[in-house]
């Protein structure tokens, strides 16, 4: 009933919306079927996730997070997704890591550290870290890429 209701308005949209429609109606999907995942399927799902957009993974992994709070699988899976996504979503899987004794793996940090990253992003995740998690390691490299960032 579901395929038949999205092809009926796939049929509705212009030619140019049913690619956006059919993707976003395929997130849904793989986003929903994250949500019964058995735990012995996960490291399966999760070695499948990194190679897929890291927006779409995102998106997989917290529906993961929400069924299975605080799983090794799903922590492992975001300590090599996080440093990806965008910095709110790497801020609240650093929260996650840290609550979970597993601050060597921040993704806040693994930005900031990262010296092929855009320098404006590795200052911006690390400030963040720094404010959010009073991290002293963090507070030093916003100023060590303060200092390098040319001045506006």
């Amino acid at each position: 009933v579901a395929a038949d209701l999205e092809a009926a308005l796939l049929r509705r949209q212009p030619e140019a919306q049913r690619d956006v429609v059919r993707q976003e109606a395929g997130d849904r999907r793989q986003f929903q079927s994250a949500l019964v995942v058995p735990l012995d399927q996960l490291k399966l799902l999760a070695g499948k996730l990194l190679g897929i957009p890291p927006e779409m993974a995102g998106r997989v992994a917290e529906a993961l997070w929400q069924s299975h709070p605080n799983n090794a699988t799903v922590l492992a899976l975001s300590v090599e997704l996080a440093p990806r996504l965008d910095l709110e979503a790497a801020a609240a899987w650093a929260m996650r890591l840290r609550a979970n004794d597993l601050l060597e793996h921040c993704p806040l940090r693994a930005i900031a550290d990262d010296r092929n990253a855009d320098p404006v992003r590795r200052l911006q995740a690390a400030y963040l870290g720094a404010e959010l998690f009073d991290d002293d390691y963090l507070r030093m490299i916003v100023q060590d890429l303060s200092s390098t960032m040319p001045s506006q």
